[in-house]
């Protein structure tokens, strides 16, 4: 028997079942990478009040960990973190209405890199806060959750 092909498709079918569970819950899947899904994970989520719209994602809690600690320790960049998160949203808000219109250049394939960029920025964005090193928020299957409820500008961005 070969083990790695076993292991993939392991994985392979854990992604399937995933992507299914998780669009009858609404959610519309794009990207799952199915070694992320065999580990210890991270689930964070990423509200603009002002469109209605929602993004998760599942991320390695390895990875989400290691980020969040390079970010802590470079206060003096925190500003500019929160402004790519903001630019972030709005990047991917217009990725996705230029999109769906007729003749758009905007492909599957940009959108894609616009939501992972947005992924990055939240989990960024959550070396910034203090809920992220809470020993009891910060567990594997725990949920991190950024709400932006208005212009930046105005301090408007949330976590919870």
């Amino acid at each position: 028997m070969n083990l790695n092909a076993a292991v993939n498709g392991g994985n392979a079918a854990r992604a399937f079942l995933t992507g299914i569970a998780e669009s009858a819950k609404g959610w519309a899947i794009s990207d799952i990478d199915a070694t992320v899904l065999a580990g210890e994970q991270i689930f964070t989520y990423c509200c603009d009040y002002g469109t209605s719209q929602s993004w998760m994602a599942c991320i390695s809690y390895q990875d989400f960990n290691d980020r969040i600690e390079e970010v802590r320790g470079l206060p003096n960049l925190w500003p500019e973190v929160i402004d790519v998160l903001d630019h972030d949203i709005d990047l991917l808000i217009a990725s996705l209405r230029d999109s769906s219109r007729p003749g758009s250049t905007v492909t599957a394939a940009d959108v894609a890199i616009d939501l992972q960029n947005l992924n990055e920025a939240v989990c960024n964005f959550a070396g910034t806060t203090g809920l992220a090193f809470d020993a009891e928020l910060n567990r594997p299957g725990s949920h991190f959750l950024v709400l932006r409820c208005g212009d930046q500008s105005a301090g408007s961005i949330f976590a919870h």
